[in-house]
């Protein structure tokens, strides 16, 4: 006879769930705050419902009504430099965070919703319809919504495609020395994704602070859990890369907070990642406004018995119970969140006169930009052009990637974004990010590079806002980054060859790459050659001579003419990106 020995795992596991003291003891304010950021969620689900009706979405409108409680629930434990990052189904999602990022001190159910709570609601419904005031500025749209500044590092239309980006944000934080975490939420049927479990294991053996949020609706668009895995229980993946596992009631927030507190507490405290299970249910069919029901795979009767636990009235009638509401102010704010969303939606459109009575469109100055539409993207590999390519067993000189190659890729990531900045804000956000990561990461010997690398990142993005104001030179934005990587790198041969390497290096180098990337070589090599004589004179008077917004002097007569007339000529606006790139570079 054998000998057996049962085992445990090296994690624990275990299902929450609160009790009335629970809800007694929580703050009045929390609790409040979550009423009204689950009243808010709800009306405008039902709002972007409606115009998915009306043909006004473009593309699918993944409703979240019935899942509200796992996100608020979960995202009012986390602070703004938190990430999270969601699912196609992520309006709750990317809500959620923003609401709390805008109200940190919570929300107040009997009053006006604050401006920023407002313009929130406005940004998010107009990313979803595509319309320039969005967040990505009506390219995202309703799978792919966005906010940094927020924590919301971006929901994702991949299935489980944005774990493996939740698990870099914590690693990320956990190297810069802060206490920050991520949280990822993604589905049932993300769960068996091999990326998804490829993370799990990293992020246990990293112990890398990130919560995998599983809202668990119970189908992948119509297969349950118990047809498409032999565990249901969703939250036993964790114990096998040993990371501590929540089960919890989605449609109680209350469950959710206590979890999702317990959860971060330990992911703060350096223990690594953490998992919760948050049993949910969608009211409507994977994408538009029918029930599943409709479609043959659940019945009415189990759609009912999920709708009877549903999270909005479960608060409502605590905070009643509780005498910190009546029945009258909970109506009223239900009243005063359906008609904010409303006016929201109705302000951005107009009557149709091509379509049928009473059809409408969206206002044509709400409508993006065409121009804008492929900025930033790189699709279409132009940049390799011309390379040579081997196998490492076939290249016999040195390799040393570290000197040459990661400065320059490092150095071009950020020129992508710095030419993104909208203003000059931005752009420093992007440098102090830059500092800390060149001191931690780059080698000595490209040590001398990376101390001008802040002054080239402030002349790219001055040279960036500079081209964006001209419809004829906005294009050019996307050659910045190339100009960058060219001046890491003639920098970095510079100081291999035991130059030094100084600011004024840098603008002569930057000013030179400029011109010869996306300059008129008339004109940018006379803005080349204004540049070193400027360059001379801030030698020898230890300051600048003149600034990103000086004077015209600083440009040539025709230039400066031009520029002071609003004449929008392509070489004019040009050499008004070598001067910024060069006095930004100061």
């Amino acid at each position: 006879m054998p000998k057996v020995i049962p085992l445990d795992p090296a994690s624990e596991w275990v299902e929450l769930s609160s009790t009335e003291e629970d809800w007694d003891r929580l703050p009045s304010r929390l609790l409040m705050t979550m009423l009204v950021q689950l009243y808010l969620i709800r009306a405008f689900e039902e709002e972007v419902l409606q115009l998915a009706g009306q043909g006004l979405v473009h593309g699918p409108a993944h409703s979240s009504i019935g899942q509200e409680g796992g996100a608020v629930g979960s995202c009012l434990s986390l602070r703004s430099d938190d990430q999270v990052t969601g699912s196609h189904r992520g309006h709750h999602q990317f809500l959620a965070k923003a609401l709390g990022h805008v109200a940190p001190d919570g929300l107040e159910p009997t009053t006006d919703l604050p401006s920023a709570v407002r313009e929130v609601l406005e940004r998010s419904l107009a990313e979803i319809c595509g319309l320039a005031a969005g967040y990505c500025r009506g390219r995202g749209g309703s799978m792919h919504l966005q906010w940094r500044e927020a924590g919301a590092m971006g929901t994702n239309a991949i299935v489980g495609g944005a774990v493996p980006q939740a698990a870099g944000f914590a690693w990320s934080d956990k190297h810069a020395g802060t206490d920050a975490v991520s949280v990822t939420y993604f589905g049932d049927g993300a769960v068996n994704i091999g990326s998804v479990l490829e993370t799990f294991n990293l992020a246990g053996a990293w112990k890398v602070p990130v919560c995998f949020f599983i809202e668990n609706n119970h189908y992948a668009v119509s297969t349950t859990p118990e047809e498409a895995t032999g565990e249901p229980r969703l939250s036993a993946r964790g114990l096998g890369f040993a990371i501590p596992s929540w089960r919890v009631d989605g449609m109680d927030p209350v469950a959710v907070h206590l979890a999702t507190g317990e959860a971060v507490a330990h992911m703060r405290a350096g223990g690594g990642p953490t998992l919760i299970e948050a049993d949910v249910y969608r009211y409507f069919h994977q994408n538009g406004p029918f029930p599943g029901s409709a479609f043959g795979y659940r019945t009415k009767d189990e759609e009912q018995g999920w709708r009877e636990r549903d999270p909005l009235i479960r608060v409502a009638a605590n905070l009643v119970r509780r005498e910190l509401l009546s029945e009258d102010d909970i109506a009223q704010l239900w009243r005063r969140a359906k008609d904010t969303m409303k006016d929201i939606a109705e302000r951005l459109m107009e009557p149709d006169p091509d379509g049928k009575p009473g059809a409408k469109r969206y206002r044509a100055e709400l409508l993006p930009d065409p121009a804008f539409v492929d900025a930033g993207i790189r699709g279409d590999l132009s940049e390799l052009a011309g390379l040579r390519y081997m196998e490492r067993s076939e290249y016999e000189g040195e390799v040393n990637p570290i000197r040459r190659i990661y400065p320059d890729a490092l150095m071009e990531h950020l020129g992508h974004a710095a030419a993104e900045a909208e203003s000059e804000e931005e752009a420093e956000a992007f440098i102090g990010a830059l500092v800390p990561l060149a001191a931690r990461f780059i080698p000595r010997a490209a040590s001398a590079v990376m101390r001008v690398a802040p002054n080239l990142i402030r002349g790219v993005a001055g040279a960036a806002r500079t081209l964006r104001a001209n419809p004829a030179t906005r294009p050019l934005v996307r050659a910045l980054p190339t100009v960058v990587r060219r001046t890491t790198a003639n920098l970095a041969r510079q100081a291999q060859a035991g130059r030094r390497v100084t600011p004024q290096t840098a603008v002569r180098t930057l000013a030179r790459q400029t011109s010869r990337v996306i300059g008129s070589p008339a004109q940018c090599a006379q803005a080349y050659r204004r540049s070193r004589a400027l360059d001379r004179n801030y030698h020898r008077s230890a300051g600048p001579v003149a600034s990103a917004t000086g004077p015209a002097a600083a440009l040539p007569a025709a230039t400066a003419r031009s520029l002071a007339s609003g004449a929008a000529r392509p070489a004019a606006h040009l050499c008004a990106a070598c001067r910024h790139a060069v006095n930004g570079a100061r």
